[in-house]
């Protein structure tokens, strides 16, 4: 089931974004060392602020048997561009589809809710599996970034990648 978490699951999103973290640090821009410090207040204001339609952001997760399992997040980065972020799904759920249907959920609440025209998110190279979802969900790579560091504080080659919407105003003939 994919659905918007409630503050009393903070703690639960918590262990999975550490676990995320610390597990593979190089796929994401933070670092576990800076989301620990994290309090409680602050981790309730993120879930908050994604139960109540934020249109600036927004916070989903996955839960197979009333555990939480995958999480995305998305920030407004102008007009109508969105950006993904945090996308993550435990070890023992992978290869069930889980981060498709995240993606799936994401890509159709931007484009329904929130009229969004573009998507983009960067991703480690060493990412393999989640190249191959994000390929499958419409995402093109636009650019090769080298260099770039990562929340292990390394420096990796990462992909920028986008996916376009069609404009609402489209004739089809």
């Amino acid at each position: 089931m994919i659905t918007i978490p409630t503050l009393n699951e903070w703690k639960e999103v918590r262990a999975l974004r550490l676990q995320a973290l610390k597990n593979e640090p190089h796929a994401f821009k933070n670092g576990y060392h800076e989301e620990i410090q994290l309090t409680e207040n602050e981790w309730k204001k993120k879930i908050y602020n994604s139960s109540r339609n934020n249109r600036d952001e927004f916070f989903i997760i996955a839960k197979v048997d009333n555990r939480i399992v995958g999480m995305v997040s998305a920030d407004l980065r102008d007009e109508k561009t969105w950006c993904l972020k945090s996308v993550f799904v435990a070890y023992e759920y992978r290869g069930q589809g889980i981060g498709t249907r995240l993606l799936e959920e994401v890509i159709e609440k931007l484009e329904r809710n929130y009229h969004a025209r573009m998507i983009e998110l960067t991703v480690n190279i060493l990412q393999i599996a989640a190249i191959r979802v994000y390929t499958k969900c419409g995402f093109v790579v636009r650019e090769v970034m080298e260099n770039q560091e990562s929340g292990d504080g390394k420096k990796y080659t990462k992909f920028n990648m986008y996916r376009n919407f069609c404009p609402i105003n489209v004739y089809h003939y």
